[in-house]
């Protein structure tokens, strides 16, 4: 242990605050009581008659506090709190630890104090500032950051790091590139924006799960699901279907007071709602395959399939949420994200890929900045795979048409965006393509350039020409869709 450097040595300090480094503060109640809420809590707590021995201090007999912060963080926050000449933090890195300090602290003028110091560092380091503001939830200085920012944010890991950005969420990465990709203009959104995204099954009830009646077999389990719908079932049939409801049933009690009790039922709640509990059960059975209607619901059962181990259902259900990745990759990907689903997420990305202008969707706000600088970054690697591949690189960019981009990104015209993303998943979805899918493209290619030539080619040599495009293409993509994307993600 080592002694704290003045004014935190002195001998008429009536309590020690211990560093997570092992420095020892002597410091005063009544000073730190005024400063922090949460220290005056902690200090009108009358102590025991007798300190055991790790909450005394060995060579003053006072009370000991071990703190989480580490000296240097503890020294310049104390410094604060006592009527002495401010420290002096020239540091964004000592900013944020004190933030946080006093933060945990409730310390506000320290908060007042270092967020001055914070924004005055924003025209040197804005996209630092920028991720300290947010991971500390000061929407002002965030939004001087954001005016301040550089057009281009860096998405490889080693950059991203350093600046702080994997330490924020990927909605507030997505409102700052949004807020530069409009070159400044308009104001920056810090807050969320509303959503009119709502499961549809919340408000309409669907066809309830009816029991199949089994010969001799009466239901002998009642499941009961967070909104209160009942479903009676057999436990040999979830049993045999679900490793982890036999599981559960096994340790379960064998009933409940109440009705159930009355029909010697065994009771199982789970957490999951009445429509997905409903969906689900009919995979349980052998009877029909229930419809997954919309978005919401395809995602609810896959991942109560997933959770519950029924592997007709997560089959079933996979593929129906698979097919939303054409209208909805980004939600497909940030829930697949969300969820730890590595393959659904490489599927989606597949698809994102070719995209550079994303919507926001409100599952950004749920994962760490670190999932769609993934995409960006699988993005940035799949354009210059495609590059250095594909010979025919320059007829997907007419060199004609003044394409903005974005972010190191040359945009791809609309009408290769859904080629590019059709051939990247057709494969996984529906099956092999023929050459008709890029020969709109090429056709529309050919037609702006003959605008510029006294004779135009024939129809024959252009499907001829969409043909081999084709093929170049699949070679092509075959390279950038087994590029590595995407290594376990965890949050």
């Amino acid at each position: 242990m080592a002694p704290a450097s003045p004014p935190f040595d002195r001998d008429d300090a009536d309590v020690v605050l211990r560093s997570s480094d092992n420095v020892d503060f002597r410091v005063h109640r009544m000073i730190l009581s005024v400063a922090s809420p949460v220290f005056k809590d902690m200090f009108h707590i009358p102590p025991p008659a007798a300190l055991a021995v790790e909450d005394t201090h060995p060579e003053t007999g006072l009370p000991l506090v071990q703190l989480a912060e580490d000296s240097r963080t503890l020294d310049n926050f104390l410094r604060l709190c006592y009527p002495f000449k401010q420290p002096v933090m020239d540091c964004l890195e000592d900013i944020h630890a004190f933030l946080r300090a006093a933060r945990k602290y409730e310390y506000e003028y320290g908060i007042v104090e270092m967020r001055a110091k914070l924004i005055a560092f924003a025209p040197q380091k804005p996209l630092r500032v920028y991720a300290i503001a947010c991971s500390m939830e000061l929407e002002a200085e965030a939004r001087f950051a954001a005016t301040e920012s550089p057009s281009i944010i860096p998405m490889d890991l080693e950059s991203f790091t350093q600046l702080g950005l994997d330490q924020i969420t990927s909605g507030q990465l997505f409102r700052l590139m949004e807020f530069l990709a409009r070159s400044f203009k308009g104001i920056f959104e810090y807050a969320a924006p509303s959503t009119n995204m709502h499961s549809e099954g919340d408000t309409t009830h669907t066809t309830l799960f009816l029991t199949p009646h089994v010969p001799d077999h009466p239901p002998d389990v009642l499941m009961r699901s967070c909104d209160g719908a009942d479903f009676r079932v057999h436990k040999f049939m979830l049993s045999m279907v679900s490793p982890e409801l036999a599981r559960m049933l096994s340790e379960s009690p064998e009933s409940e007071v109440g009705l159930a009790a009355q029909e010697s039922l065994q009771v199982i709640h789970l957490p999951e709602n009445g429509r997905t509990l409903s969906k689900l059960l009919h995979f349980c059975y052998p009877i029909e395959t229930p419809e997954l209607e919309c978005f919401d619901v395809a995602h609810t059962v896959l991942m109560a399939a997933k959770k519950y181990q029924v592997a007709r259902a997560v089959e079933t259900a996979r593929k129906k949420w698979m097919e939303y990745i054409r209208t909805d990759h980004l939600r497909t990907y940030f829930i697949a994200m969300m969820h730890g689903w590595m393959e659904e997420a490489r599927e989606a990305a597949k698809y994102a890929v070719f995209h550079y202008r994303d919507i926001y969707v409100p599952e950004m706000d749920s994962l760490p900045a670190e999932a769609y600088r993934r995409l960006w970054d699988y993005r940035q690697r799949s354009q210059a795979a495609l590059k250095l591949v594909f010979p025919g690189y320059s007829l997907i960019f007419d060199s004609g048409s003044a394409l903005a981009g974005f972010n190191g990104l040359k945009a791809y015209p609309p009408l290769w965006i859904g080629v590019l993303s059709e051939l990247a998943t057709k494969d996984m979805i529906d099956g092999p393509c023929s050459h008709t899918t890029i020969l709109s493209p090429v056709l529309d290619q050919n037609l702006r350039q003959s605008r510029y030539r006294q004779s135009s080619r024939s129809v024959q040599s252009i499907i001829a020409e969409s043909k081999g495009v084709q093929e170049k293409l699949q070679e092509a993509l075959s390279t950038v869709c087994s590029l590595r994307f995407i290594m376990e993600f965890s949050h």
